[in-house]
Parts: structure tokens; sequence; C-alpha cells
């Protein structure tokens, strides 16, 4: 049994960032900081809606307060949801306050509507024209909000990206000194690398708005593919090593392999969403799980084929 033993440990060292995944992803906390980040953009836009509906007050003569509030309460949520690293919570509070958003959007053009309406001033061109230069100037400071939060959410991610890869190569280097075929760990750790040095590219030299925003989606979900990929091919390269040495245990492992064939199948190309990570994640720990579990009933018993003779 001892030698069971010492194959156990060299799973459980082995499985190192896959099991920290339940708390930590990337180095840092997954949820926190893109909750941290997500809440940023958010605020950026909640400032620029109740801007407009303090103007449509001025341009209506009726008061808004009630959405206002709503979006300044919901807001209030997803600050404390993301300080409190509550996913759940967080992902209810944004849906909470994005319906916000649209009720905010469809006042802001009603009030429009309804001021021009009853404008009974002398120059109906120039009231038009003000309102005009009014969400000019506020979607100007909206637009220089949400590009700075952008560029930090970047800076974050590439922080994130860098910890998590540098992780992921110490861990891969334990594998192999263990025996552990790791040349498919490492080409996706090199992608991940590159994937990363495009990223703070893109958020240096990137002045369009929308580009700035697509590019950075597109290299933040493809990072999250690759993370998922790492340990889809980690694990499996614990269960191959938990068939090498033990006898038994072929109906267990391939339960294990089934999780990670069905996290493999997740999406059609090498781009994750958030939900799609999310999904991947679920699956990751599932089998990070069962294979601790496995690894303990071996060690409690049952046949290793190195200690047979």
């Amino acid at each position: 049994m001892k030698k069971l033993f010492i194959i156990g440990l060299v799973l459980f060292a082995a499985l190192g960032l896959a099991s920290a995944a339940g708390n930590e992803t990337f180095g840092m906390d997954v949820r926190g900081a893109v909750m941290q980040m997500h809440a940023s953009q958010l605020e950026c836009r909640v400032d620029f809606l109740t801007t407009m509906l303090d103007y449509s007050e001025e341009y209506t003569g009726e008061s808004y307060d009630e959405i206002k509030d709503a979006l300044e309460y919901s807001m209030d949520e997803v600050e404390q949801a993301a300080e409190e690293n509550n996913l759940d919570a967080f992902l209810e509070a944004v849906k909470k306050t994005k319906g916000y958003f649209r009720e905010a959007v469809q006042t802001i053009h009603d009030a429009r509507v309804e001021a021009i309406k009853n404008y009974n001033g002398t120059d109906r061109s120039s009231f038009i024209q003000q309102m005009k230069d009014d969400f000019d100037s506020v979607h100007k400071e909206f637009t220089e909000c949400h590009v700075e939060a952008t560029r930090k959410r970047i800076s974050a991610e590439i922080e994130m990206n860098r910890y998590w890869i540098n992780a992921g190569r110490k861990s891969a280097k334990n594998m192999k000194e263990r025996g552990y075929g790791t040349a498919e760990l490492d080409k996706i750790l090199v992608k991940a690398d590159e994937n990363t040095g495009d990223m703070e590219k893109i958020s240096k030299r990137e002045k369009d708005v929308e580009r700035l925003l697509e590019e950075r989606r597109m290299h933040w979900e493809h990072h999250l593919y690759l993370w998922a990929k790492y340990h889809y091919e980690r694990l499996n390269l614990l269960l191959d090593r938990i068939e090498e040495r033990t006898d038994g245990y072929e109906e267990q492992v391939g339960e294990i392999r089934e999780i990670l064939d069905r996290a493999s199948s997740i999406g059609d190309d090498e781009y994750y969403t958030f939900e799609e990570y999310r999904e991947a994640r679920e699956y990751v720990l599932d089998a990070t799980k069962k294979i601790s579990e496995l690894v303990s009933q071996i060690q409690g018993g049952g046949a290793d084929k190195g200690e047979e003779g």
C-alpha cells in the first residue's frame, strides 16, 4: 500500500490548479475580479442614464426619481455582490440593472417626444438642438468613462492571465518531473501567453471604442477556452496515470472521462463566453472531485499493478 499512497500524493500534488479552480482562477479570484470590472463598466452607463434623466426632467417638468432610484439601488446591489464575491447575487443584480437600463432608455425617449410635442416656446429648432447638444455632451463623457473602464479591465485580465500562466508552467514542470507527458500542456500555455500579449498590444494601440470592446471580448473568451482546455488535458493525464498504476477502476475512470468529454464539447469554436466558461468550470470541478474521491478509494484498498510480485 505504500506505493499506492505515494501515487496518491503525486496525484494530489499534480491536481494543483484544478483543485484551486473551486475558488481561484488565474491566480486571483476570477469571479470577484470580473465582477468588480463589470461593475465599473455598468457604473459608467448608470451615470450616463441618470444624467440624461436629469435633463429629461428639465425638458418636461416631470419627476423621474423612481427610475433614477431604481438604477442607483440596483447598482448598489451589483457592487455589494461583487464586494462579497457572491456570483449568483451579482448575476441577478446585473440582470435587474440591465432591465432598468431598458426602462431608463425608454423613459428618456418618451420624455424627448413629450417635450417636443408640448413645447410652447418661440424657437422649437433651438430647443431640439439643445437636447441634441446635451445628449452629445453626456454621451462623450460616457464613452470616455467606458473606454477607461475597459482598458482597466483588460489590464486586470492580463495580470490574471499571466499569474495563471506562470502557475500553470510550474504545475506542468512538476508533472513532467514525475513522468507525465506535458507537451500538450506546454502548447496550450504558449498559446495563452501569445493571446495575452496580443491583448496588451490591443489595449495600447486601439483607439476605436467599438473595436476595442470587440477585441477585448474575443481575446478574453479565447483565454477562457484555453484555461478549460488546459484543465481537460491535465485531468486526463491524471486518469492515464491511474489506469497505468492500478487495476479494477476502469468504470470510475470511464465515468470521469465522460464528464471531461462533455466539457470539451462545449461550444463550437475556440472561444468561451462567460456562460460557457462557467459550464466548463463546473465540469472541471466535478471531475476533480471524482478523481480525489477515486484516489482516496485506491488508497483505502485495492490492487496496484506495481505491488504485485
